[in-house]
């Protein structure tokens, strides 16, 4: 809630001139006729003291006055709330909102906690659309180094939906096919439509997995004394068979 002060209002700025002018002349006029015809024995001097103190009560008033009807007017903008500066704008649902593909949770902490073998906090997540794909990422990370290893371990996860099943095969060839050649990939035949795995054996787990017009990859970095492979495995399976 933000204060604002208002200026008095223009008609009531001008009615306080106004009587202001009209008491001072009367006032004045009267003071003089005073002295001339009742008041003589008295030294106008005398009597102008008297008329200026009269003034200066008057404008007291007319000053309190003056301020009060900006206060009023300052309390009834008080009591107003301004709405956000987001509420100009219109509101309307984000492509995120109307696809269900982003209302799901595919790899959730628990998951990842059960892969690592530890504690672990989400340490990154994005939901982007890139042309004809959509596109949900996440990492968590430990929240200890391992002792044996001196090893942080993280994993990261990340699924796409393309807007056809070919779309989704090309992208996942281009992958495997910049893989395949090396040491420790391996071809898995009863995940999704397809899937490979790949592991050095020390450092990372990485899995990729198509079905249909979705493909989701997952991969641990590094791996640590508490890392579990099997767990590994049966995660990837039951993210491919709830697809």
């Amino acid at each position: 809630m933000r204060l604002q002060f208002q200026p008095t209002n223009i008609a009531k700025l001008w009615f306080l001139i106004s009587t202001f002018v009209t008491l001072f002349s009367s006032s004045y006029g009267l003071t003089i006729f005073k002295y001339r015809h009742i008041a003589k024995p008295y030294p106008l001097c005398t009597i102008l003291k008297t008329h200026a103190m009269y003034l200066i009560n008057y404008l007291m008033a007319s000053t309190l006055l003056f301020w009060g009807c900006g206060h009023l007017n300052s309390e009834k903008v008080s009591q107003k709330i301004e709405p956000p500066t987001t509420d100009t704008i219109p509101i309307t649902k984000s492509p995120y909102q109307k696809n269900s593909f982003f209302n799901r949770i595919y790899f959730s902490k628990s998951d990842a906690e059960k892969i690592l073998g530890e504690k672990a906090f989400l340490s990154d997540s994005s939901s982007t659309i890139k042309k004809d794909t959509l596109e949900c990422k996440s990492a968590y990370t430990a929240y200890s180094k391992d002792q044996k290893t001196g090893k942080t371990g993280v994993i990261y996860f990340m699924i796409e939906q393309y807007n056809q099943d070919l779309s989704a095969k090309n992208a996942y060839n281009s992958i495997k096919v910049a893989n395949e050649n090396h040491e420790g990939v391996k071809i898995i035949h009863d995940m999704g439509d397809e899937a490979y795995f790949h592991s050095d054996g020390k450092n990372f787990y990485f899995i990729l997995v198509r079905k249909g017009k979705i493909m989701f990859r997952i991969k641990v970095n590094k791996i640590t004394s508490h890392t579990s492979l099997n767990d590994f495995n049966l995660l990837s399976k039951k993210i491919s068979d709830d697809l």
